[in-house]
């Protein structure tokens, strides 16, 4: 759906559809061993759920990520990057590129700061839920510290080395956790031949 079409329908339909797609919604299945990154205490079954305060798998605060080069299959981020500086999320992008064996694939989603923007200007949300919950996320314990739309997230991506990259569907692929109209998700994919194998001979 168009940013303009999206932004003008009205968002209480688009809540009872997001609300009707809930109904249908599955956890991702995992490829190969996959990480969870800042689960949020909402671990994935089959998956490695890393946190920094919400006990999983593992508990830890990325970057860096404490996990030797190539040695998962996929990884997800699902609402991460953007309770980080830009300067972190970046940092981070990198150290999944680094995790990632060749061939391995990233899903990275966040609040769509156009569609958010643009439903604002459209009248359909108020300034109090624009900031309290979609811009800097004071309802959380961890507020919101850069905002991305789709073309940022992509450029995110692929300056970390990542491609392939396209976009997922906000309300039905499993892999956006909960389907919502103000988030965007990506997926890409590492290139290349393992750099472990190549230092072997």
């Amino acid at each position: 759906m168009r940013y303009s079409r999206l932004a003008r329908a009205p968002i209480w339909a688009v809540n009872k559809y997001c609300e009707r797609a809930r109904r249908s919604w599955r956890s991702p299945i995992a490829s190969g061993l996959a990480l969870n990154i800042g689960t949020g205490g909402h671990d994935l079954v089959g998956w490695v759920n890393l946190d920094e305060t919400k006990p999983g798998d593992v508990l830890a605060r990325v970057p860096p990520a404490p996990f030797r080069d190539e040695c998962f299959d996929e990884i997800l981020m699902s609402h991460v990057v953007e309770h980080m500086t830009l300067d972190d999320g970046r940092a981070l992008m990198k150290e999944c590129h680094r995790i990632l064996k060749p061939g391995g694939a990233v899903t990275v989603i966040v609040p769509d700061g156009k569609i958010v923007a643009l439903t604002y200007l459209a009248g359909q949300i108020d300034n109090w839920k624009l900031n309290d919950w979609l811009l800097y996320s004071y309802c959380q314990e961890s507020q919101h510290r850069w905002l991305y739309d789709r073309r940022t997230l992509t450029q995110l991506v692929a300056d970390a080395g990542f491609v392939e990259i396209h976009r997922l569907n906000r309300f039905t692929d499993a892999h956006m956790m909960v389907p919502a109209w103000f988030q965007v998700g990506l997926a890409a994919v590492k290139p290349g031949t393992s750099k472990l194998t190549n230092s072997l001979g």
